[in-house]
């Protein structure tokens, strides 16, 4: 099944914290030390998983508020969401 056909959660023992600057800083709360930072647009794709929004919604939300094609979007969308269940950030629903 493709990555963006797909609902996304933050895994059960990730905690997620936005920091003054709008970065936000994941953590995976078992033995395995998983911390991830993100930041950009990254943000956006993040806010848009913990408001339960799929994939191809908040794609068509950062077309809408930055100066960047769908096709590059979807891409980095695709290759962000990939990277965060390969870390067992983020699972489907």
């Amino acid at each position: 099944m493709s990555t963006l056909n797909s609902q996304y959660k933050m895994s059960d023992d990730v905690v997620v914290r936005k920091n003054q600057d709008g970065t936000m800083i994941m953590m995976k709360m078992d033995d395995s030390n998983v911390f991830f930072k993100v930041q950009g647009v990254s943000v956006n794709v993040l806010k848009g998983i913990q408001d339960n929004k799929g994939p191809q919604d908040i794609i068509r939300e950062i077309v809408d508020e930055y100066d960047v094609t769908a096709d590059k979007v979807q891409s980095d969308v695709e290759t962000f969401l990939s990277e965060l269940v390969s870390k067992d950030l983020l699972t489907t629903v």
